[in-house]
């Protein structure tokens, strides 16, 4: 349920012993810089003011100012204690029920609702309400939401039902409709909402949301097809506000505004067994602000188009994840076909964990159970559409962006033993594997075609600072790739600012660097130095093929409607067509061996994906265990 929290400015008389004087100017500067969003600094000033306060009138005031700020701020226990002050202080001078305290007990209500304390916020409204607070239609509203949190369903409708005799306007239509909608009355339910989108002038995000409660009410109501049409709706209506000029928080509506629409238009689709609508659903997840502009707005393709590209004994696989659902779709040059895998979202969460601490530990043994289930779950459902392939292009989804699918094989070894593994049917054995975060987004990037004015560009890294090791191998991998080709540059520990690049193949071997709380990572260059998604993205690299030789190059945050957020997606909109990363640590030997023979198979004529398909090929037999192999990657085809 939406609920958009009024903040209620302590804007109290200011005490008279302030109202004459210099300190007057100082309220103004923290009005200025709360509009700002200088909180802190405010916060510095009201402080000063209550270390030289003269009444108990004058601290209240500035103690429920503080609290309003760290209310601003969504710092709610700092916020609760500074307007607790703030009534202590003034009950010294009021009566508990006196009108000048009923701001505070909003506020104080704001706060707790803040903490998730649904009981106080309450307790503090309706003890707003007895002041005779003047506002009963934010006092009603803010009473009907936390009695939903509460899920006191009929309280919640009895207050929102009086706010809306004062007020009929869409969001309180909306929040009944909700509350019927979770008691199961989606008949009045529809009403509500109907009644919302009659209101003249709607806002974009309120026309949205309106549409979005209509398809999950008519879902209820078995009417698939009405939900899925008004969902279109909503979309197309999103889709026209992305490309107008947008503010940052425009862009973050738009981008859970399309997440959620997405997931309950593929749950609706799949129900209702229409497979090219939730296809296109499950492309709107992956196509977000950055994917379309990379696209050129060309949209999501139809599947008729995407199967016309693609190639002989080729399958593309593109999975998609709702709150509660995994989907796979294969897709052919004549077939097309849609599971929903009876995996739960949490299993495969717990696996693909205990898969990458398996290959981050070198555990075989702990290695084999994630293995074998991510690919029971994942592959073996799909199997029966794959009988004849030979070629895979993966569309993954959220945390299988960060899955080496080549590595999970169907059983376990024989035996704990270099001999067991040596044996196992990796897919990578079966299929030659690519990744793409979408399928529109891949075809309309290697449409592109270019002539580069050099074969070559490498650079390498040796040199960093304390503690890290030299990459004596990753030079000699940049060294014997740049001997291979004629036009060429090599760059040795140095990396040009504004580099501009045009090349068929650019190689960079370096440390990478990954942390999961971040959304960016990136490439170290030397010691001081990195390349970082920012970095790219105000560069002009324009290159047929990008290889980033470096520890987790490949790695990022996984953000629902966006994907992988990361240094291969920053390449991508720079303007390199495929890339070579690593989705978790591989030593500097293991990369330069399988680099050799990718750069031999190149040169052989093989494409890019077969390349280092075979590569892998060959370093299984030496070295079957895949901490050794896995981590490289091919984002293209």
């Amino acid at each position: 349920m939406k609920w958009c929290f009024y903040l209620i400015a302590l804007r109290l008389l200011i005490p008279s012993s302030y109202a004459q004087n210099s300190d007057t100017i100082i309220y103004n500067k923290v009005d200025k810089l709360k509009k700002e969003g200088q909180f802190e600094k405010a916060v510095s000033l009201l402080n000063d003011l209550l270390a030289k306060a003269n009444t108990s009138k004058d601290s209240s005031y500035i103690f429920g100012e503080i609290g309003f700020i760290y209310n601003s701020k969504r710092d709610f226990h700092k916020s609760l204690s500074y307007i607790h002050k703030a009534i202590k202080t003034q009950l010294v001078y009021t009566d508990s029920l006196d009108q000048k305290n009923a701001y505070l007990y909003i506020n104080l209500s704001f706060a707790y609702a803040g903490t998730k304390n649904y009981k106080k916020a309450i307790q503090y409204t309706q003890l707003a309400n007895k002041t005779g607070y003047n506002y009963p239609f934010i006092t009603n509203n803010k009473l009907g939401f936390y009695y939903s949190r509460l899920n006191q369903r009929d309280s919640a409708l009895h207050y929102y039902k009086k706010a809306l005799k004062i007020k009929p306007v869409p969001g309180i239509l909306t929040n009944i409709g909700d509350i019927y909608l979770q008691k199961n009355q989606p008949e009045k339910a529809l009403k509500y909402f109907k009644q919302a989108q009659t209101k003249p002038n709607l806002h974009v995000y309120t026309s949205v949301s309106i549409k979005y409660r209509l398809s999950k009410t008519y879902r209820a109501l078995g009417k698939h097809y009405q939900a899925l049409k008004l969902l279109q709706q909503a979309d197309s209506q999103l889709i026209i506000r992305s490309k107008q000029v947008l503010t940052q928080s425009d862009k973050l509506s738009i981008a859970r505004w399309v997440t959620a629409i997405a997931q309950l238009g593929l749950d609706i689709a799949y129900q209702a067994k229409q497979k090219e609508c939730a296809f296109y659903f499950s492309e709107r997840l992956k196509m977000g602000i950055v994917l379309e502009k990379i696209a050129k707005d060309k949209g999501i393709l139809p599947i008729a188009t995407l199967q016309k590209r693609i190639g002989a004994r080729e399958k593309l696989i593109a999975y998609a994840q709702t709150s509660k659902n995994l989907y796979a779709f294969v897709i052919g040059r004549t077939d097309f076909e849609m599971y929903r895998l009876s995996t739960t979202l949490t299993s495969l969460k717990k696996n693909i964990e205990a898969f990458q601490q398996s290959i981050a530990q070198v555990d075989p043994r702990m290695f084999v159970q994630p293995s074998v289930q991510l690919y029971n779950s994942l592959i073996a459902p799909l199997l029966p559409r794959l009988k004849y392939t030979t070629k895979l292009v993966i569309i993954p989804s959220l945390s299988l962006n960060n899955l080496p699918f080549g590595a999970l094989a169907p059983q376990s070894p024989s035996v704990m033993s270099a001999d067991g593994f040596r044996a196992l049917p990796y897919l990578i054995r079966r299929f030659e594997i690519s990744y793409y975060p979408s399928a529109s987004l891949l075809f309309a990037s290697q449409a592109k075609q270019k002539n580069y004015p050099l074969d070559f560009t490498g650079v390498a890294y040796t040199q960093f600072g304390t503690g890290k090791k030299e990459l004596i191998w990753g030079e000699k991998e940049v060294q014997y790739a740049y001997n291979l080709f004629t036009r060429k540059k090599l760059y040795s520990n140095s990396f040009p600012n504004n580099l501009t690049l045009d090349t068929r193949i650019f190689h960079i071997s370096t440390h990478g660097f990954y942390d999961e709380h971040e959304v960016l990572g990136g490439l170290e260059l030397g010691t001081n130095d990195t390349l970082t998604v920012n970095n790219i993205y105000a560069q002009s690299i324009r290159a047929d093929l990008a290889v980033l030789s470096g520890c987790q190059s490949g790695m990022g945050q996984p953000i629902t409607g966006e994907g992988i957020i990361g240094l291969p997606r920053a390449l991508l909109y720079a303007g390199v067509r495929n890339i070579i990363a690593t989705q978790f640590f591989l030593s500097d030997r293991a990369t330069y061996r399988l680099m050799i023979m990718f750069y031999y198979n190149v040169k052989k004529g093989y494409t890019y994906r077969q390349a280092l398909t075979y590569a892998k090929r060959v370093y299984i037999n030496q070295y079957p265990f895949p901490a050794r192999w896995g981590a490289l990657v091919l984002i293209g085809k």
